[in-house]
């Protein structure tokens, strides 16, 4: 029986994971484009299973104080997401793309760490066991049924 954070940790090496090879990549392209690719298709589910998931349990179980946390979660799936749409419109061999890829594994990096060290263990505190397992189930469970293509405009909060 997982709890919703360990899941969420889990998602996070992996994601990590794929940055660590796309840069260890550098030089050659073929690899990187396969590295980019596979953290943004992994990225995308988890955000959005994130969204769908996690970010309505904290407006749910979090009630003090929550309002902060929550608006800052949502900017940073924004703002990765507008990342994540330059990449789209930019080849691997343009300069700007390592550029805007710099900046993705930026922001990423800083949302996890805020995410595991601040946002989950508040959630955990209050949640009970059988509450985290469900949520880890239901993370997963929209993780794997989410849309890959993903736009700035779109909804940090997506209608089920």
């Amino acid at each position: 029986m997982s709890t919703i954070s360990e899941i969420i940790k889990d998602a996070h090496r992996k994601l990590q994971k794929l940055l660590e090879n796309y840069i260890m990549s550098s030089g050659n392209i073929d690899d990187q484009q396969s590295w980019s690719n596979q953290f943004r298709q992994d990225f995308i589910r988890h955000s959005t299973a994130e969204e769908l998931i996690l970010f309505p349990a904290y407006e749910k179980y979090i009630k003090e104080n929550n309002t902060e946390m929550i608006h800052q979660s949502q900017h940073d799936h924004r703002e990765m997401k507008k990342l994540l749409f330059l990449l789209d419109l930019t080849t691997i061999t343009d300069p700007k793309y390592r550029f805007i890829f710099d900046q993705l594994i930026e922001l990423f990096r800083k949302h996890i760490q805020r995410e595991q060290n601040q946002n989950l263990p508040k959630l955990e505190e209050i949640l009970t066991p059988d509450q985290s397992s469900s949520l880890a189930n239901d993370f997963q469970r929209a993780k794997y049924s989410s849309n890959l293509k993903v736009y700035p405009t779109s909804s940090v909060n997506p209608p089920l």
